[in-house]
């Protein structure tokens, strides 16, 4: 795959012109001979790739390409850093419509609460259904492309990862979905009601949205302590890679209340194979670790 990374000072295209600019067929075919490609391409080469006789209509549609997301370097045509990036989401199907009942199921356990469960792949949404409990519902969004290289059981995996990926993104300010800036904050689950959350059990759960495009991300509070060095390190003392696991016990455990004004809330890490070795994390109102405290061999 052939790229360059263009100029880094070009104001960028809106969202509107940047899908009329890909609204063709022989541009999407352009882009992804591009990016097939070991090498930079020349104009004939690239238009035999293409599959065009028409000379004129080619150079057409690949000039609405120049600049944003292919350019004409001096040993051809490369694809740019934004053309890499839209190809990406092209192959991984991000944007195509699945056609009919193309869902899939499998069995699983609950996330939260370890009982069997119902695995669900449908409309780019993984979805983990609990058949004990109701509202105990977890969810990854998978583009199709992701379900072409793994089974369904598999991609399980794949969605708890890209979940912790993108809630440490969220947590830190950033959206994964268009990288503006998020508001991170504590809420309370009977003020702001979420399906996959036990009112009962969680009293708090955290929500973080981009202050851009508005992209929703929501957990529970315990899942924001696991990226801590000492959360990591205990889990491995007992041979647990955090990045591996779906649900991990101290995410499925309702934090303690340490103080309501200013809010803390206090997340105990424990394992039954790490004997009575104890890390105790506290998180402030934007989910922020403010404290760790570590106890026990």
């Amino acid at each position: 795959m052939s790229s360059e990374s263009g100029d880094p000072d070009a104001p960028g295209l809106s969202a509107d012109d940047a899908f009329a600019l890909v609204g063709d067929d022989t541009r999407i075919r352009i882009l992804r001979a591009l990016a097939d490609a070991d090498g930079a391409l020349s104009f004939s080469e690239l238009r035999e790739q293409v599959g065009m006789r028409d000379s004129g209509r080619f150079n057409y549609h690949l000039d609405k390409l120049r600049g944003e997301f292919v350019t004409d370097a001096e040993d051809g045509y490369r694809l740019t850093r934004p053309g890499l990036r839209l190809v990406g989401s092209i192959l991984a199907n991000a944007y195509t419509p699945v056609e009919g009942d193309a869902s899939e199921t499998a069995t699983a356990e609950c996330a939260l609460c370890g009982s069997d469960a119902t695995l669900t792949y449908r409309d780019s949404l993984l979805r983990v259904e609990c058949d004990t409990v109701e509202d105990h519902v977890w969810v990854s969004d998978l583009p199709p492309g992701a379900r072409t290289h793994v089974d369904l059981p598999d991609l399980l995996d794949l969605g708890a990862r890209v979940n912790r990926q993108r809630g440490e993104l969220a947590r830190t300010g950033t959206c994964p979905q268009c990288f503006g800036s998020t508001t991170c904050e504590i809420v309370r689950s009977d003020e702001h009601p979420a399906p996959a959350f036990d009112e009962e059990d969680h009293e708090y759960f955290f929500r973080a949205t981009c202050d851009r495009c508005s992209y929703p991300i929501g957990g529970l509070v315990g899942s924001l302590v696991t990226p801590h060095p000492a959360v990591v390190a205990a889990y491995h003392d007992v041979g647990v890679d955090v990045r591996e696991e779906v649900q991990l016990p101290h995410e499925r455990e309702p934090p303690a209340v340490e103080s309501d004004d200013p809010l803390r809330l206090r997340i105990d890490v424990e394992h039954p194979e790490a004997g009575d070795r104890l890390v105790s994390v506290v998180v402030d109102e934007a989910g922020s670790v403010v404290d760790v405290e570590e106890s026990g061999e």
